[in-house]
């Protein structure tokens, strides 16, 4: 389902201006039924993993796509230690070539992908 969130990036990414705040979008939302009570509160509760050694688990976010000064595409993600929770070390890319950071940490034993 689309939120208040997800709608604003979505129409500011297609280059719409002056694009509605996101509590205004999800407000009207909320006020035609598209958005429940109940759907709320399920959004606020989370269980947060955490596991007890490190490179258990990454959680791996992709964070879009834009085009270099080389006019090549840069996909970046962002790779989070469910252990310690700052990011694992990495790079990024260059030149078509992913510089990862399981090449200073190893391979985690899961990961998860948002």
């Amino acid at each position: 389902m689309w939120c208040g969130r997800k709608i604003s990036a979505r129409l500011r990414h297609l280059g719409h201006e002056g694009v509605s705040a996101t509590s205004t979008i999800t407000a009207i939302l909320q006020r035609h039924g598209r958005i429940t009570p109940q759907a709320s509160e399920v959004r606020l509760h989370f269980t947060r993993f955490e596991r007890t050694e490190p490179n258990d688990l990454w959680q791996i976010d992709f964070k879009g796509e834009f085009r270099m000064t080389n006019q090549a595409y840069c996909y970046p993600l962002t790779v989070l230690d469910d252990h310690s929770r700052p990011p694992a070390p990495s790079s990024g890319t260059r030149q078509g070539r992913t510089l990862s950071p399981h090449a200073q940490a190893g391979l985690p034993a899961a990961a998860t992908h948002r």
